[in-house]
């Protein structure tokens, strides 16, 4: 290799572009799941309003799972490089304020997607009595790690290899679900529920792995 010709460099706006086509689809899934759940599950289902804490909460617990496969596509497509450790922080810092500030915001802006930001003083209480800041934190690093674990395994059609990561991150997405359900859902409730969960993991799975392999 010749001064760095064709050397692999990282597209850190290109996945940042990404994240936002990524939240902007799953956004739309979430409320569509909300709809369905709406009128398969009657009466255990809440009906929070759209500007309420517990729903914008649970938004964006949701959109954390979605940003977590992009930080995994930039662990994966760009493996064989050394990553600057200074440049991939600004760059988290940026994707984290997508999923809570939206696109454009007041400290940055993406060309892509338009995303609707969250008041944060709205959520800060769920927060707070979920774990305050820490909890949160930790909540990011295991999203990142099962999506990561469950990319590098994943086959062609999104399925993943290994039941337990399958399990777990299954289990991301119904905590997000769970303040919408008052009550023990019987199985064929169970099973609408993992349905819409299995179908959205797929895509966020396929998803992913396009930007990887492109």
């Amino acid at each position: 290799m010749i001064f760095g010709f064709g050397k692999k460099k990282i597209k850190w706006d290109w996945l940042l572009q990404n994240a936002c086509s990524l939240i902007d689809g799953d956004d739309k899934q979430f409320d569509y799941i909300l709809e369905t759940l709406k009128v398969r599950l009657e009466d255990k289902y809440i009906d929070y309003r759209q500007d309420s804490p517990e729903y914008l909460f649970s938004k964006y617990r949701y959109r954390v799972i979605s940003i977590s496969y992009i930080v995994s596509v930039l662990a994966l497509k760009y493996k064989d490089i050394d990553i600057d450790e200074d440049k991939y922080q600004e760059w988290k810092e940026k994707l984290q304020m997508l999923a809570i500030a939206g696109n454009p915001n007041p400290f940055f802006s993406i060309s892509g997607k338009s995303i609707d930001g969250i008041e944060l003083s709205k959520i800060d209480e769920l927060i707070k009595s979920g774990g305050g800041k820490e909890q949160m934190e930790s909540f990011h690093v295991n999203c990142t790690k099962l999506t990561l674990a469950h990319l590098g395994t994943a086959n062609d059609k999104g399925e993943g290899a290994f039941p337990e990561i399958g399990e777990n991150l299954y289990a991301l997405y119904a905590d997000c679900f769970n303040p919408f359900i008052d009550g023990e859902l019987d199985e064929d409730q169970s099973q609408t529920l993992i349905m819409y969960i299995g179908g959205q993991c797929r895509g966020q799975t396929n998803a992913a792995k396009t930007l990887i392999n492109g």
